[in-house]
Formats: C-alpha cells, structure tokens, sequence
C-alpha cells in the first residue's frame, strides 16, 4: 500500500500504471535490496555526483533534452539548470505531467522525442563517434 500510495503521490493521475504495471512496482519496491538500491542513488545523486558535476572540466557538449512534469519543479528554472552543464540544452516543462512524464503526456512525450531526434541527430552521431574515439 505505500508503494502504491507514493506512486501515485508523483502523479498527476490515480490510474497512471494498470494493474499489472503496478503490481511489478509492488514487487520490487518491497524487496529490501531494491529500496536499499534505490536509496544509494539517491544518497549519490545528493553527494558524489555533485561532487563531479563541480569538478567537471568541461560541459556536456551533444545536444540534451530535457523534460520536467509540473507540480514539484514549477518553483525552479529547470533548463537553466541544466544549460550551466550542457551547451546544448533544450526542453520544456510538461504542464499537465508529474514524475512520469512518458506515461502521463506519452503523445507529448513521443513528440519533443521525435523532433529532438529529427533536429540533434547527425550532430549527435558525431558526438557519439568523437566520445568512441576519446577525441571528446
């Protein structure tokens, strides 16, 4: 029932998952090693990768996409956030989305995808290739 229960809480709607969906969040959200998991990406999102993002030498230089839902984020300017650590950063606010923004606004979702694809990919090819080849 918690685990339902915060689910729901990051949503903008009571139905974002069917059943089966949920029951498998269910499932892996009382297994203690998966909580434990779950909590060490916090605890190192919160420490150790800021430590990295201050130490980074350099931006992120493919284009980044970035896409946030509503509710908890409307007091902060999320793309400027992101534009201190990526040189190409672009995205939007979903308005109508919490936490799970491709299952909640999946038209949106596959939309800006799409587009972002249509618009960065030779570029990010390029990227892609220059990083293999550590000319980064």
């Amino acid at each position: 029932m918690v685990v339902r229960s915060f689910i729901q809480r990051l949503s903008n709607r009571d139905d974002v998952f069917p059943d089966d969906v949920m029951a498998h969040y269910i499932e892996k959200f009382t297994n203690p090693d998966v909580i434990h998991a779950t909590c060490e990406d916090y605890r190192a999102g919160a420490s150790i990768d800021m430590e990295h993002i201050r130490s980074a030498r350099r931006k992120i230089a493919c284009p980044l996409l970035v896409m946030w839902g509503a509710p908890g984020l409307r007091r902060y300017d999320v793309l400027d956030i992101w534009r201190r650590y990526a040189d190409k950063a672009s995205g939007f606010m979903v308005e109508k989305s919490g936490h799970y923004i491709a299952e909640e606004a999946p038209e949106i979702t596959i939309r800006a995808v799409e587009t972002f694809f249509e618009m960065a990919g030779e570029y990010l090819t390029e990227c892609v290739v220059r990083d293999m080849v550590g000319g980064g």
